[in-house]
């Protein structure tokens, strides 16, 4: 099963290096048929073991994820636009992997709905543990709630956030994963969820943060960024 597993990774880095050079160039610096590489790339065929040597150091060389972020990133004057981020299920792959360099013993994952799930889900899986976020909209059907409210820096209105009670159980180490930090006071919220649910907060991991404010708030509950603007 391991040896398996090796073989789609390195299928999955080789679909990876396809996106930067074409055909012919992998063929010159692979040795290998454009056929070969096709049926690689489509799922086909699987390499053996020194071509999953030889595709892993080759995406070594040339994978950089601070560097794939921030190509990734559109800027549009004073505002940014992350989503190409957050559609790229390789790129959040390898993102949740960095995780498991900085976090263990973890029991849970959480965030906010909805920008912070699909990086949340990924988390979760290298984990291999379950996700929960908190909603901002009350579900019928869902007779007890835990509500936190807190007020944007953006905006004057008051916004809240509603999770199932005992979706975090007493006990658990909680890490608590989002997209973005700006001023902090949505990961404050879900901080204060994890507290009120009798759990610990493990730490706090996001892709980019943009505000010293926020990020200097949730300084003392293990935050790692992974990108600050």
């Amino acid at each position: 099963m391991q040896n398996l597993e090796r073989k789609l990774q390195a299928v999955e880095y080789l679909r990876y290096l396809k996106t930067k050079h074409t055909y012919r160039e992998l063929s010159e610096r692979f040795g290998l048929p454009i056929t070969v590489l096709n049926r690689y790339i489509s799922g086909k065929l699987l390499p053996g073991n020194k071509k999953i040597e030889i595709f892993l150091r080759a995406y070594n060389e040339e994978f950089n994820l601070e560097e794939e972020i921030r190509q990734n990133i559109i800027f549009d004057g004073d505002y940014f636009d992350n989503t190409k981020i957050l559609y790229n299920t390789f790129l959040l792959r390898r993102i949740a992997e960095y995780t498991k360099t900085l976090f263990d013993n973890v029991d849970k994952v959480f965030t906010s709905a909805t920008d912070g799930i699909p990086l949340a889900s990924k988390v979760a899986d290298i984990f291999n543990v379950d996700m929960v976020y908190a909603k901002q909209k009350k579900e019928v059907g869902v007779k007890e709630l835990l509500e936190e409210s807190y007020i944007p820096s953006f905006s004057g209105n008051i916004m809240s956030l509603y999770l199932p009670k005992n979706t975090i159980q007493r006990g658990e180490h909680v890490l608590i994963v989002d997209d973005v930090i700006r001023s902090g006071e949505t990961q404050r919220a879900l901080i204060n969820f994890v507290k009120r649910s009798g759990a610990t907060v493990h730490g706090i991991f996001v892709i980019i943060g943009i505000k010293k404010r926020g990020l200097n708030l949730l300084k003392k509950e293990n935050l790692k960024v992974l990108i600050r603007l």
